[in-house]
């Protein structure tokens, strides 16, 4: 149901979740080498630690625990590649190690926003409460409504919470991990994981803490209203796939962590409505290199 701007062009579609990116395949490729890489560089690191000849109670329970936490966060790992698997080929595999362009795409931030979106942590929920209250707060004083945005969605947790100043929400990552993890969600579904804490630990239980991340850990009163409102896609903020002047308000949460404004705010720009609203929380310049 989503109106892109071009309505004659076809986009891919998976596990419900729409691509709309130009080169969808390339795409595809990217994150399968990248997945794959990170799956691969886990492997070895186990294997490292149990090449480790130390019969100390303390470091066989640090190297037990990093490694059942490794394994099981390499399953959710392993399902998501799973999932890319007949949308490319190997010509797109070898364009992506040629162009090298792969070695700059963020691929591990899933785990850390099933923790602070989906998880109800106490120090998560304080997190999440501090950015909404505070836009909330804003929200409330000028009159938005119709249509929102929100770029670098993630996991999509500060668009359920503020979706209740709108009729539509639109979600946009270009992390396939997110965007899988966010449907499978709101589906209902519980995903258990580990946070992998290496270093800096009081205790050598706490190198591997098991946590779960799921909708019904928050408690909405009002599920299928919210998600029918909900529509989550792939894109590049760079070249939305939306038309011009459609979008009533654009929300940019800590998201020039990952891209630069000047960037994307020419799209901002074009797909915002005359009299709307840019959103935007956290630092509005970045120490990029």
């Amino acid at each position: 149901s989503l109106t892109t701007a071009d309505k004659k062009k076809s986009y891919r579609r998976i596990k419900g979740i729409p691509v709309l990116l130009e080169r969808a395949e390339i795409f595809f490729a990217e994150s399968y080498i990248l997945y794959g890489k990170h799956l691969i560089e886990n492997e070895q690191l186990i294997n490292q630690l149990d090449k480790i000849d130390d019969d100390s109670v303390s470091r066989q329970e640090y190297k037990n625990n990093f490694t059942k936490g490794l394994r099981e966060n390499q399953r959710i790992l392993k399902d998501i590649l799973e999932q890319l698997d007949d949308f490319f080929c190997k010509k797109n595999l070898l364009q992506v190690f040629l162009s090298g362009r792969f070695s700059s795409f963020e691929y591990l931030k899933a785990f850390r926003y099933l923790k602070r979106d989906w998880s109800n942590l106490p120090e998560c929920e304080v997190q999440v409460n501090t950015i909404c209250n505070s836009i909330k707060l804003q929200m409330q004083k000028i009159n938005c409504k119709g249509s929102a945005l929100f770029l670098g969605a993630g996991l999509g947790r500060i668009a359920w919470e503020l979706e209740s100043f709108f009729q539509e929400v639109l979600l946009t990552d270009k992390d396939f991990s997110t965007a899988y993890l966010y449907d499978k969600i709101v589906s209902g579904e519980t995903i258990s994981f580990y946070e992998m804490n290496p270093a800096n630990i009081a205790f050598v239980n706490d190198v591997s803490n098991k946590l779960s991340a799921s909708l019904a850990n928050i408690g909405y009163k009002d599920v299928n209203r919210i998600k029918r409102k909900m529509k989550y896609f792939i894109s590049d903020v760079i070249s939305l796939p939306l038309k011009d002047t459609s979008i009533n308000s654009i929300f940019s949460i800590y998201f020039t962590d990952v891209l630069p404004l000047e960037k994307y705010y020419k799209e901002v720009n074009r797909v915002l409505k005359s009299g709307g609203f840019f959103v935007h929380f956290g630092p509005l310049g970045y120490p990029f290199s």
